[in-house]
């Protein structure tokens, strides 16, 4: 059997994932019977992720004793606050129990990110991204969409989008870049602390960390800045080439398909 690779997140909760479906809970201290189980993942605050013969997943404790019993599709541990918490997926919906693990669920989100610095993760519901706590509980009404889970957390900001209008959201769940009406979407910033920007025609540009466009909308398609300063963009005639940060072509667009550079 191949066993799965568990990660730490920012923070320590428990995530478990049930017949497609998921729930937040925390995790009793009291011990369960032992059940043999083929990989572990420590954490510092004594709980790791197992996943027993069948393939099912739960989490033990520094004996090796099953805290939270192994019936679920996969399971993973942060610490949003100052519990361990799981969240469960059952039936495509992801719900949060609260702090007992035993509450009925209140909340129900089709998708959760994992919890930022700030404990605060973005989560999705029928009417679209918004910012819960670590208990499960909205941080306000506002929702957003085009958001991006791996920059919020990594980054401290994630694009957003609402009613039309594009800018950028903090872990805070404050507006970064104000939300313009200029934008139709918007990718995270790059390290070189410009984003890439598609205006309502659908060119794209890239603008810098007060929302101001900085390369013209010139291109039929872009990717973001790579770590080496250049970004490749499509030009009117569907080809690729890389620019640097001033906009000017650096290798000309002549090529169908291209790649960033590696091993350099």
């Amino acid at each position: 059997m191949q066993t799965k690779t568990f990660y730490r997140l920012v923070a320590l909760v428990v995530v478990v994932i049930v017949a497609g479906g998921v729930a937040f809970f925390v995790a009793d201290d009291e011990p369960t019977p032992k059940r043999r189980f083929e990989a572990s993942t420590k954490t510092d605050e004594g709980l790791a992720a197992a996943e027993a013969d069948d393939g099912r997943q739960g989490a033990i404790n520094r004996r090796g004793e099953w805290v939270v019993m192994p019936a679920f599709k996969e399971i993973k541990i942060e610490r949003p606050s100052s519990q361990c918490l799981v969240l469960v997926l059952d039936d495509d919906w992801w719900t949060f129990r609260g702090p007992s693990g035993n509450a009925p669920a209140s909340k129900l989100f089709t998708n959760v990110s994992p919890f930022a610095a700030s404990g605060l993760a973005l989560a999705e519901d029928s009417d679209g991204y918004g910012l819960i706590n670590a208990r499960g509980h909205w941080l306000s009404k506002q929702r957003f969409s085009d958001v991006d889970a791996a920059a919020f957390v990594e980054t401290g900001l994630t694009p957003a989008c609402q009613e039309e209008k594009c800018g950028f959201l903090d872990q805070d769940g404050a507006w970064f870049v104000a939300p313009s009406p200029s934008f139709r979407l918007i990718l995270p910033f790059a390290a070189n602390g410009l984003a890439a920007a598609q205006i309502w025609d659908g060119r794209w540009g890239f603008i810098n960390d007060r929302g101001e466009l900085v390369i013209a909308p010139a291109f039929l398609n872009v990717r973001s800045f790579a770590p080496d300063g250049w970004a490749r963009a499509q030009a009117e005639t569907g080809q690729w080439g890389f620019i640097d940060a001033s906009g000017e072509w650096v290798v000309a667009p002549k090529f169908w398909r291209l790649e960033d550079f590696r091993c350099h």
